[in-house]
């Protein structure tokens, strides 16, 4: 009788989600990005779940975007995630025509806080991703930004020397 209704039970790994505060996601945008990151970070995601609290950092995100720039057919830079960290922010950004307009050098990673303002400069590959886990780790009373390079989002031609680059931060 018992194994009988262990069998009635319905499987486990049916079920939406184990987690009843994880928000499923609502529409098909949101559900190849709920995958994606899922795929990504190795663990199943909700709506409302920030990246980088639950995982994310720089390299996940440069593998992630990889494969939402390929599933959606646009580019975006990584900055992106910043201002929207969480599935249900970031599909409003897919659901539109066209790549977030008005493409900023300026990245805010924490603005609150009342010490004297951090702007960092990424190295190399010129973004600010990487700065995700200094901000957290500054915490709350540390503004914090970083100055991503142009370029980054393959509209706008990258920048080539430092007093071109810091003419452009000053301004």
């Amino acid at each position: 009788m018992a194994r009988w209704i262990w069998h009635a039970l319905p499987d486990p790994s049916s079920m939406a989600c184990a987690n009843p505060r994880v928000v499923a996601p609502r529409d098909e945008t949101e559900r190849v990005i709920c995958r994606l990151w899922a795929e990504v970070l190795a663990s199943a995601v909700g709506l409302d779940e920030n990246f980088f609290e639950i995982g994310g950092h720089s390299l996940l995100a440069a593998r992630l975007f990889a494969r939402l720039d390929k599933e959606f057919g646009r580019r975006f830079p990584l900055g992106v995630l910043f201002a929207a960290p969480t599935v249900r922010v970031l599909a409003e950004s897919y659901r539109v025509s066209s790549a977030p307009q008005g493409y900023s050098t300026l990245v805010a990673l924490t603005t609150s806080g009342s010490l004297p303002a951090i702007y960092a400069v990424p190295g190399m590959f010129g973004n600010v991703i990487g700065f995700a886990q200094l901000s957290r780790e500054l915490g709350l009373a540390q503004p914090f930004y970083g100055l991503q390079s142009l370029g980054l989002d393959g509209m706008a031609t990258p920048l080539d020397s430092i007093d071109v680059m810091a003419r452009r931060y000053a301004k």
